[in-house]
């Protein structure tokens, strides 16, 4: 994980109405919880966006400020996925 500066949260918690969370806060385990263990990887910030704005503007962010950036969608699953 590469090192971004706190500064870098307060600017994105200033953008997004969804919950900004680092590795210091209460709750940054439970939010790494993958399908499995395998898939857990350390980030700098989880966040979790509540409008399509939020996400608009977290990828425009780190596509300015040349930030790693991986995805994850809700989990919803179906008897269906998965299966041929």
């Amino acid at each position: 994980m590469a090192f971004i500066h706190t500064d870098t949260f307060e600017t994105l918690r200033q953008i997004v109405q969804g919950d900004i969370i680092i590795s210091s806060d209460e709750g940054y385990q439970e939010s790494l919880v993958r399908w499995s263990k395998l898939a857990e990887k350390a980030a700098g910030a989880i966040i979790f966006v509540k409008t399509n704005q939020d996400v608009s503007e977290v990828i425009q962010y780190a596509v300015k400020h040349n930030i790693d950036l991986a995805i994850k969608g809700q989990q919803l699953f179906s008897s269906a996925l998965g299966t041929c």
